[in-house]
């Protein structure tokens, strides 16, 4: 496999990593949406469109990034970001090492389909909470399921003894699965299309999920994203809008978490 080189990544040279555990009242409002629309997913806060509960910020100086493209991602080596590209026609496995360390948050692989459509990053995130990138101790796979899907995946690792940042977006060649380790840090937003999810179903593993919005320090307002290869990033055919004219999507996301609540009681009462 190839190895990355300095022009492959993107460094943010000035950062701070802010879980949501961590995230004060205060400063968590300085970072509220104020979009009309976005409002209906989120709660006065504005925290609350994220599928993973009390989110935090990535808070970082710039305003956008250009991120730089990775072309043919399945010939280099991934390793340093604990992800990798395999072909779906050979066998493939995830780091038994970073597992075993990790096994309170390993279940059965749970597979599921997600479409991103192509307005979803411009007319939702950018309007709601922004784009996040996220770790997590379970593991993840992310399948594209035909040749129509495009955009990328935002991969990143710490550079602890540089205090450094490094981002790079990789799609995902039609044929391929980017496997996600243990604890890597990733975002998937960016896709488009449809895609085949595969990672646990399990509420109490995927609280472990560290997620944070990406905002500018100076202005508190969300950090948009490109990348230096635009071209590669397809429309997506279709346009998917999840409704319901009996609730409101604040309703629907009410609903959503009285079930995850039900479903967490039910399983520490089996126990």
């Amino acid at each position: 496999l190839l190895s990355l080189t300095s022009n492959d990544v993107y460094g943010i040279t000035s950062y701070e990593w802010i879980r949501g555990d961590l995230l004060q009242p205060d400063l968590r409002a300085s970072y509220s949406v104020a979009h009309e629309i976005a409002q209906q997913f989120v709660d006065e806060n504005g925290q609350k469109d994220s599928l993973f509960d009390n989110p935090g910020v990535l808070v970082i100086e710039e305003e956008q990034l250009l991120l730089p493209y990775l072309e043919d991602p399945h010939l280099y080596d991934l390793s340093s970001f604990r992800a990798k590209i395999v072909p779906n026609d050979e066998p493939w496995g995830f780091d038994q090492e970073l597992v075993s360390q990790h096994k309170h948050a390993q279940h059965k692989l749970r597979v599921v389909t997600y479409c991103y459509g192509d307005k979803y990053v411009d007319d939702y995130l950018m309007n709601g909470s922004g784009i996040f990138i996220e770790r997590h101790d379970f593991i993840q796979a992310i399948t594209p399921m035909n040749e129509t899907c495009g955009g990328f995946v935002i991969l990143g690792r710490e550079v602890k003894e540089n205090d450094l940042l490094e981002l790079i977006s990789v799609p995902i060649p039609f044929g391929y699965t980017l496997i996600v380790d243990v604890q890597a840090i990733h975002g998937d937003s960016t896709l488009t299309g449809m895609y085949q999810m595969a990672m646990t179903g399990n509420h109490r593993a995927m609280r472990t999920a560290d997620s944070v919005f990406l905002k500018n320090k100076f202005t508190t307002r969300n950090v948009g994203i490109s990348t230096t290869q635009n071209q590669h990033c397809r429309r997506n055919s279709e346009d998917l809008l999840l409704t319901s004219t009996r609730k409101t999507l604040a309703e629907l996301h009410f609903d959503d978490n009285t079930l995850k609540t039900k479903i967490i009681d039910g399983l520490s009462t089996l126990k």
